[in-house]
């Protein structure tokens, strides 16, 4: 088969979209996209204004609810619209996607991130950690141990890199790349209107219910992945002792597998604002440290290299069978 008969057997098949998907994996890993110019935070200042203009807490409960499952449809539909629109204009509708994809993909400004709060803990610069986890995570920070800023990071870690990555991927395998920039939006939406916070509990019921239920699958694909590829045992273990009404079924075997994986104690009592909400500590008694923090990074990686080659893989055994 020569070149010019494999690129028409590519234009007609499936396999654009996965090899693509492979090339703009391996582009975000090397070359992210500066956060200046991530679409993501012009979306925050609008879920904010939002929120800050109909989520009150002087409207009823029941209003709330109603508010907030209208606020996401009016953010998610008019989003979803425009980018088939685009589609539609577009001259190559599978790279549209592909670059779609690129945009939603943001782990690596995220792990840059976690790599600093590393740095700080390791430096005993724990007011510096402090001031770096904070714009990480929604929980209050300010009187945070070194462990717990550790802890944090490390739930943090865990499940950006299960949304934001394994989640956008999955997402766009499965729908292509509109698909991975809505449930996109949708973590920032849910992030934004998170309902842990009292003032904004019943505003942002309906968009966490909505994120929970597509972040499902790639959640326990990548919880699957890790306890496969690390420790399987210590996770059904550790996940078998985690019975808590705080954290969801899927959540707990995520942590139990992080917390397998790194041997080490994740999850446990936090607080949001003044509020502590008790949570269940999984894993063993020892606490998190900076260490522990970049091993997690380098799983992370080694996560990613291998849902690559699966991908890739998927390709080779779609054109063997062409």
């Amino acid at each position: 088969m020569d070149v010019d008969s494999f690129w028409q057997m590519l234009e007609q098949s499936a396999l654009q979209q996965p090899l693509l998907a492979v090339v703009v994996l391996l582009f975000s890993r090397f070359a992210p996209l500066p956060a200046s110019y991530q679409p993501w935070f012009f979306i925050r200042a609008v879920a904010n204004a939002i929120r800050a203009k109909v989520a009150k807490p002087s409207n009823g409960r029941q209003q709330q609810y109603l508010a907030g499952a209208l606020a996401t449809l009016v953010m998610l539909v008019p989003f979803a619209v425009l980018l088939i629109a685009f589609e539609e204009l577009s001259a190559w509708p599978e790279f549209f996607q592909a670059f779609l994809l690129y945009l939603s993909l943001d782990w690596q400004f995220y792990a840059n991130q976690i790599r600093q709060v590393s740095q700080s803990i390791e430096k005993q610069q724990t007011s510096l950690a402090r001031d770096q986890l904070s714009s990480l995570v929604l929980r209050k920070t300010d009187k945070l141990s070194n462990a717990g800023i550790a802890k944090a990071a490390l739930d943090a870690t865990a499940f950006r890199l299960s949304k934001h990555w394994f989640g956008v991927l999955f997402w766009y395998l499965v729908g292509g790349g509109i698909a991975a920039c809505c449930y996109r939006l949708l973590l920032e939406l849910q992030q934004q209107w998170n309902p842990k916070l009292l003032r904004q509990r019943e505003f942002g019921f309906f968009v966490s219910i909505v994120e929970r239920v597509f972040s499902a699958v790639p959640l326990l694909g990548n919880t699957l992945l890790l306890a496969l590829w690390v420790n399987i045992r210590d996770t059904l273990t550790f996940h078998k002792y985690s019975q808590d009404r705080q954290l969801s079924f899927t959540s707990r075997w995520l942590l139990s597998a992080w917390a397998a994986a790194l041997k080490c104690s994740v999850a446990g009592p936090i607080y949001y604002e003044n509020e502590k909400v008790p949570r269940v500590r999984i894993g063993p008694d020892t606490q998190p440290t900076a260490a522990h923090l970049l091993k997690a990074l380098t799983i992370a990686t080694q996560l990613q290299r291998v849902a690559i080659l699966l991908v890739f893989g998927l390709v080779a055994l779609r054109v063997a069978a062409l």
